[in-house]
């Protein structure tokens, strides 16, 4: 193992300095091209089933990509180059390319390259515009609108036109910014004065018929923006979401509050006992009756903003156990779980992630006990034993969701542990996982016996 691990080294050192003699060639009348300028690079994830996409300049990371995503803009000499997109499909150590586009650059350009299609058929679409350059104190931006929502034909948003205008400002024939845009399709550059605007996509055509209406967002100066369409997703309400994509990787999110949130409410404390949730300071609007322990109460519709939502012993106007202030955002798919002791509830508002892939399945833990600080949770083949088996996830604390993991398909059991000890609290539970499910693994202290924990194992879709 050290052989190998020093001949890769070995190779990687030769491999730097091959590249530093043929920077030097360029510089020293070796014949080789000298370059003008600089080109721009950056990559956008439409793939709405995808991991995180790792976008490659030659064999040089320019970053991680997640759909809906753009990656920061790079510089680099206008020579040509091979830009490359490449995954890690569940189970495996390294990345698989799924796909190249040679770009012939020029100097003073910008290249953004649009992943599209599925993993197993991605598309790559190059949009291409001079670099902008703002003068020292403009007070302008720069914009371009852009269509990526690959499901258009069948959500009616096939063919479309955009305005961009002040918050209230009707869409009238002839103002549109963007006209008749379809799948892929770009707008030139556009300059516009700072300030606070919104985004109203109609049918092409026919500024009446309106799709979409975006919240108003305020955009500062000297940006460089894609302004863009994506599919929506499983975390989402909305079947479309608009993104203000910045060449320095920042998003700006810009969701139409038609579309609205739901909130699941997960009860995970014991002590909290049953419990009725209202919506407002006077106790009179009722959202969830009865809520009882391990239960959830399933989606609800909510309104989008700043809410709060207040717990109080079922049938009983008062006392409040607990005040949970959040603010809601349109089109999304949440979760408040409570959680606790007496006088420490807690209430934890999250977003689930249930969007699939299509390179494994995925998986995310949580646990809500109060008996077991640290818990690892352990996912091995169906039928081996858990004796020295490496955890799936190490010290999860109480009301702490971990990140979702790439998973590979097949049979497996799955342990919980306290963190250090080896006793079982959980286990063996089957779980078999198939491409593209997305589970969630919930513990909770249990009803009967203090030394053991409850498992829910829940599909998110």
């Amino acid at each position: 193992m050290q052989l190998v691990k020093y001949t890769m080294n070995l190779k990687l050192v030769l491999l730097a300095v091959a590249s530093l003699i043929i920077i030097a060639a360029c510089g020293s009348g070796s014949g080789l091209p000298d370059p003008t300028g600089k080109a721009n690079f950056r990559a956008i994830n439409a793939i709405e089933r995808s991991p995180a996409v790792s976008f490659k300049i030659e064999e040089f990371s320019l970053g991680n990509i997640e759909f809906q995503d753009a990656s920061t803009t790079s510089s680099y000499d206008d020579f040509d180059y091979m830009l490359n997109f490449d995954v890690v499909f569940a189970g495996d150590a390294t990345e698989t390319r799924i796909i190249s586009q040679f770009i012939d650059t020029q100097a003073d350009q910008d290249y953004t390259l649009l992943l599209s299609g599925t993993i197993a058929a991605p598309t790559i679409t190059v949009w291409e515009t001079p670099v902008r350059t703002f003068d020292t104190g403009a007070t302008v931006f720069e914009a371009r609108f852009a269509h990526a929502a690959s499901a258009a034909a069948t959500l009616d948003y096939d063919s479309v036109d955009y305005y961009f205008a002040a918050d209230g400002v009707v869409p009238v024939m002839g103002e549109a910014v963007a006209s008749s845009l379809t799948f892929t399709d770009i707008t030139a550059p556009a300059e516009f004065e700072t300030g606070d605007y919104v985004l109203t996509i109609t049918t092409a055509g026919d500024p009446a018929d309106i799709l979409y209406t975006s919240d108003p967002v305020t955009i500062t100066p000297q940006r460089n923006l894609i302004i863009n369409l994506f599919d929506g997703s499983a975390v989402s309400t909305a079947p479309v979401l608009a993104h203000a994509l910045g060449a320095v990787g920042s998003s700006i999110l810009m969701p139409d509050s038609s579309f609205l949130s739901t909130i699941e409410f997960l009860h995970g404390s014991q002590e909290l006992g049953s419990v009725d949730i209202y919506d407002d300071e006077g106790l009179t609007m009722l959202v969830a009756q009865n809520h009882d322990y391990q239960q959830s109460t399933g989606p609800i519709v909510v309104e989008s903003g700043p809410q709060t939502f207040r717990y109080t012993p079922t049938g009983m106007i008062a006392p409040v156990s607990i005040e949970a202030t959040v603010t809601v955002l349109p089109g999304f798919r949440y979760r408040i779980t409570a959680a606790g002791l007496t006088d420490e509830f807690t209430a934890t508002f999250s977003l689930p992630d249930r969007r699939p892939i299509d390179t494994g399945g995925k998986l995310s833990s949580y646990h809500t006990s109060d008996n077991f600080e640290f818990v690892n949770f352990y996912i091995i083949s169906r039928g081996e034993i858990l004796d020295a088996q490496t955890p799936f996830r190490v010290g999860l604390p109480a009301a702490v969701t971990s990140e979702a993991a790439a998973i590979l398909p097949g049979s497996y059991d799955l342990y919980l542990r306290e963190f250090g000890e080896t006793e079982i609290l959980a286990g063996p539970i089957a779980l078999d996982i198939a491409n593209g499910d997305v589970y969630e693994v919930l513990g909770f202290d249990s009803l009967v016996d203090p030394a053991i924990l409850d498992v829910q194992l829940n599909a998110l879709q």
